[in-house]
């Protein structure tokens, strides 16, 4: 537009926004115009970079990868535009630095979990880029993602994080048989090697929007929830007193990041998996956050299966 109409029209628009919905304000210092809240900077800067050039994609993407604080930046975009997903995958890979190597991979595979679709080349390389870490994991540089709940909590060893993205991604049925020979070729203990053949499998499951298990799928779900859990030590609320949202219904002990993941999936097929799966999957989700528990027992409760020892009412009020 012309500027002068540009202007008039600038001025519409931020009104609307700032009296209906509040997204903007201006700065009693500057008078500019700034979000309200972080997470519109987030999107617009997502938006930006998913429309620029290779070449300037590329530049805001490895300049974003020197800082945790640009996870959400670069999710998002990725989310936005296989191209960034896609040089995204490949900028982290080249990385000399093994921290940005190691925010580059974590957030390309959160990415692609969370929606995000590289292409199958792209995938391929993010599979083998993540077994390579898992091995010998770099040094720093890793935050937990906001989407897959503690990740780097109680984690027995560095690797577990790259594992754990390896199982989950979302892939064609091309790509699964590299992502099966990686897993298996990787150094897992016993409680990683069952939670993390568990997850992909409900990650084809979910790929493919299967209402099923098949045979091999139903036996590596099976096989998870059947083993035993650590004992832990439950937290007692003080009577009457109202939990937050992050408040742990239990301790988690021993529990594998990733295990609350594998319930909540797991839930979706308990009708195919028996009333031994409906009490294991809430043993597993009492020992998430409330949060978590909440809403895996609404999950079940929708197919029919509430939990026959529910968490006392404070635990769900307020919808928490």
């Amino acid at each position: 537009m012309a500027p002068g109409e540009a202007s008039a029209q600038a001025r519409d628009i931020v009104g609307f926004w700032d009296e209906h919905v509040g997204v903007f304000v201006a700065s009693p210092a500057t008078g500019d115009i700034e979000p309200r809240s972080r997470v519109f900077a987030e999107a617009g800067e997502a938006m930006w970079a998913a429309r620029q050039t290779p070449r300037t994609r590329g530049e805001w993407i490895r300049a974003a990868l020197a800082d945790d604080d640009h996870r959400e930046y670069v999710v998002l975009a990725a989310g936005l535009s296989a191209d960034v997903a896609s040089e995204l995958i490949e900028t982290a890979r080249q990385a000399a630095d093994p921290a940005a190597r190691s925010r580059g991979l974590l957030w390309a595979a959160d990415a692609t979990v969370g929606g995000a679709r590289p292409a199958n080349e792209s995938l391929a390389t993010l599979i083998d880029a993540l077994a390579k870490a898992a091995a010998s994991p770099p040094a720093g540089g890793t935050q937990p993602p906001a989407d897959i709940a503690d990740l780097n909590e109680n984690s027995p060893r560095p690797g577990w994080p790259y594992v754990l993205r390896i199982a989950m991604l979302p892939l064609p049925g091309t790509s699964r048989p590299r992502r099966d020979r990686v897993l298996a070729g990787l150094e897992l203990d016993d409680d990683e090697r069952p939670l993390a053949a568990a997850l992909a499998v409900l990650a084809d499951a979910g790929t493919d929007a299967s209402d099923s298990l098949q045979p091999g799928q139903e036996d590596a779900v099976r096989g998870l929830l059947a083993r035993p859990l650590p004992e832990r030590n439950p937290q007692r609320a003080e009577s009457g007193s109202q939990p937050a949202p992050g408040v742990r219904v239990g301790q988690r002990g021993e529990l594998l990041p990733g295990h609350i993941q594998a319930a909540e999936r797991a839930a979706k097929y308990v009708g195919q998996l028996g009333q031994d799966a409906v009490a294991a999957i809430y043993r597993i989700a009492r020992r998430g956050y409330l949060r978590d528990y909440t809403r895996i027992h609404r999950q079940m409760t929708a197919l029919g299966y509430p939990d026959p020892e529910p968490i006392s009412a404070w635990a769900e009020a307020d919808g928490l």
